[in-house]
């Protein structure tokens, strides 16, 4: 191991909805890491509700995470706090990924949930990946029905992140029992099977359980684990007692658990207080070390509990639970058909069946511990293995930390790249020019120039909510602009040419550059090329095709950023646009539109997981009752596909409905022509997460209308004006407007004036 004063950093999760068992099983484990690596820092990263009430050992320190409560398979409810699942989930992935950065282990082991509960350790663990920690995988000997694991495994892409991220997975149970590399499809090369884990040998404690002399009377210890769904079983086990108390007398002693509801408890704890053979109390942390003085252990069948009784019990009653998982009876089942222990399914479950299955137990049952018990090594394996690999890790060269005006490097070289296209486009045109002096040919059929100056009111199309925290200066947030208003330049130009002399065919080429005057940042460059031919006499044929490159839109928080980083990075994107529009003249007065349209949003690193597509259509007429009036109007639907990285919990897909209409008229004769249009769209994102806050359940209402007048000044020259205003308004299912950030409700408006030079020979 690399360094006199190195120290294993080792971190493991244990997401902790429902019971005891995985926080049990972790710290079990934790305290095997710092005996086997004396020098080791272990930090455990729990949702267990009860945590503080458990004795960590030195070297292992535990991080909260806010609990939940487990409704059914993959169905959570905050346990404690009064806010959507959603805000708890996503307060979760932000502490794993924030305390994983800082404390950067050299290994992290995953207790039985690969992805984390709803995916929540998924950001962590490429991100560790990425910064070479050691990525491992605990399961238990049985994690529910193969068919049932192995569907949801597909589902959320599992096996994918078994075979791309994870190192080692290793199964703490017997194959003889249950062989879950086969049944789960694990990784056979990484898969390890060390055995179930055998409690730690007894410490010396204060006392939880009562003394008291039983007189040779039978004593029965019943425990239902963390107690939230076992109280049928107590209620019964107080009933069988009742009844065979006047035929054979019994000890019992009641655990309830402390994730018992008080209620329940309460009752349970009363009924006792009225039996002298009955004791109740809520919790043992090391329950294991009493089991040697009951004759007989009744448990529920949880994977630790059962790994307890093997070791220490004398005889081992089961009533499993079976729902949302089957894991317990599957494992009680196994064990049963060994002579390990005694079941009662829970359909069966009756006082009169649980007192004959006491009385049978105590009798004939099977005795512990048992030579045909599995192999209890699994903490001895467990030790073995990390000395085997410790040696292996070491900490990485201090990273080098970067000067605080690279936050905006990459904007600076996106300006170059914009000057180098504006002089690459300036050449062009001067050598395309100067080739159609010499050669008729080149010259173009027509030239139109724009010279535009406008006013935009939100510079960023930043939300209400962004305009809010960019004015009151939240420290969340990060604007590298120092205005939301600013005043712009539009200038444009372009050429088109008949591809062939005599032909109904030609081409235009368009420029445009939008040079906002102050934050320049937001300054854009368009390029575009249409294609256009008159396949008949009254069939139209448009073909385009659109670019714009490096487009900045804000500065986001950085995911992957680590300490020494900058948080907020610059997000930039190339925009590319493409539509095929065939026109049809049906009468005099009339012709129909058909477009069909597709887009490509490619952003950069590291927000390269935002990409998208869209495709769709539109269908409408126009009505020209007069030469100098135009009535246009059409329909259309659009579907965007996002790449929607599932971890990342934000969904950008959405179905979008929309309406345009737009009237061209002549005024005051033919002085002025004028234009005003209004579109609306309708937006319906398709995200099924819950956790996607920003997307789910969420529709979308925009408004955008405007106007522009024209005037010739000259033959060649004209007089522009124009007014442009679009409006958003955000509804989400879950989330507040003001909290969907950037993609919330929008208002901006466009004002532009100016003149425009059209030349043809």
């Amino acid at each position: 191991m690399a360094g006199r004063n190195f120290s294993l950093r080792v971190a493991m999760y244990s997401h902790d909805t429902f019971g005891l068992g995985h926080i049990t099983r972790t710290l079990r484990l934790a305290r095997a890491t710092v005996e086997a690596i004396p020098n080791a820092s272990v930090l455990l990263l729990t949702g267990s509700p009860i945590a503080h009430r458990l004795t960590f050992p030195q070297g292992v320190e535990y991080v909260k995470l806010p609990s939940v409560r487990k409704r059914g398979p993959e169905t959570y409810v905050p346990r404690e706090l009064g806010i959507p699942f959603w805000r708890l989930r996503q307060m979760r992935v932000r502490i794993l990924r924030d305390a994983l950065r800082l404390f950067r282990p050299h290994i992290f082991f995953v207790d039985n949930v690969p992805l984390g509960m709803k995916g929540e350790i998924l950001p962590s663990l490429e991100d560790l990946k990425k910064h070479g920690t050691a990525l491992h995988l605990n399961l238990r000997d049985i994690l529910d029905e193969p068919g049932i694991v192995r569907s949801q495994w597909a589902e959320d892409g599992t096996h994918d992140v078994l075979n791309s991220l994870y190192d080692e997975v290793h199964v703490f149970g017997d194959r003889s029992i249950h062989d879950s590399a086969a049944e789960y499809g694990l990784p056979a090369c990484k898969t390890l099977f060390h055995g179930y884990i055998a409690p730690p040998e007894p410490a010396a404690r204060e006392r939880v359980l009562p003394t008291r002399r039983r007189n040779g009377l039978p004593s029965v210890l019943i425990t239902i684990g963390g107690g939230e769904d076992g109280a049928g079983i107590l209620r019964c086990a107080l009933e069988a007692e009742r009844r065979l108390d006047a035929v054979r007398r019994l000890k019992f002693d009641l655990v309830l658990g402390p994730l018992m509801g008080v209620e329940e408890a309460e009752v349970i704890r009363t009924t006792a207080r009225g039996r002298g053979g009955v004791s109740a109390c809520e919790f043992v942390e090391d329950l294991a070390d009493f089991m040697p003085e009951y004759d007989l252990v009744v448990s529920m069948g949880g994977y630790n509990t059962l790994c307890e009784v093997m070791t220490r019990a004398q005889r081992s009653l089961v009533i499993p639970r079976i729902h949302p998982r089957r894991e317990q009876e599957l494992r009680a089942r196994a064990l049963e058909a060994r002579g390990i222990l005694t079941l009662i399914h829970p359909g069966e479950l009756t006082p009169e069946r649980f007192g004959t299955a006491l009385a049978e137990s105590l009798e004939r049952g099977p005795v512990l511990p048992s030579p045909r018990a599995p192999r209890l090594e699994g903490v001895g394996c467990f030790k073995r293995r990390l000395e085997e690999i410790a040696p292996s890790f070491r900490d990485p060269a201090p990273r080098r930390q970067k000067r605080p005006e690279q936050l905006v490097a990459g904007v600076d070289t996106r300006r170059r790249g914009l000057v180098r296209s504006v002089l690459g486009l300036g050449i062009v045109g001067f050598l395309a020019c100067s080739a159609g002096f010499a050669r008729a040919d080149l010259r173009p059929k027509a030239v139109n120039a724009e010279m535009l100056v406008g006013y935009d009111t939100n510079v960023l199309d930043a939300s209400d909510a962004e305009i809010m925290a960019f004015e009151t200066h939240d420290p969340g947030s990060f604007f590298v602009v120092e205005h939301m208003k600013d005043a712009a330049l539009q200038m444009s130009i372009d050429g088109r040419w008949a591809l062939a002399a005599g032909s109904k065919t030609d081409a235009r080429l368009r420029y445009t550059r939008l040079q906002y005057l102050r934050e320049t940042i937001r300054s854009e460059n368009h390029y575009s090329l249409q294609w256009r031919s008159r396949a008949s006499t009254n069939t139209l044929i448009d073909f385009s095709l659109a670019f714009a490159p490096n487009v900045y839109a804000r500065h986001r928080r950085d995911k992957d950023a680590l300490p020494g980083d900058p948080v907020f990075r610059a997000e930039v994107r190339n925009e590319w646009d493409s539509a095929l529009q065939i026109a049809r003249a049906l009468g005099p007065h009339w012709s129909s539109v058909s477009v069909m349209e597709g887009s490509i949003r490619d952003y950069r690193r590291p927000f390269d997981e935002r990409d998208r597509w869209r495709g769709g259509g539109r269908t409408g007429f126009a009505w020209r009752p007069s030469g100098s009036a135009k009535l246009d109007l059409s329909g259309g639907y659009r579907q965007l596909r996002s790449r929607n990285v599932p971890y990342l919990g934000s969904d950008l897909s959405y179905k979008e409905w929309s309406v345009l209409s737009a009237f061209d008229c002549a005024l005051l004769g033919d002085f002025l022509r004028a234009r005003a249009y209004v579109n609306r769209d309708w937006t319906r994102y398709t995200s099924t997460d819950p956790g996607d806050e920003s997307h789910f359940g969420r529709h979308d209402n925009e408004w955008e209308f405007g106007g522009s007048l024209q005037h010739a000044l000259s033959p060649s020259i004209d007089w522009k004006a124009g007014v442009t205003h679009m409006r958003r308004y955000a509804d989400s299912a879950l989330a507040l407007t003001a909290d969907l950030d950037e993609e919330g409700s929008v208002h901006d408006t466009f004002v532009s004036t100016g003149i425009a030079w059209h030349w043809q020979p």
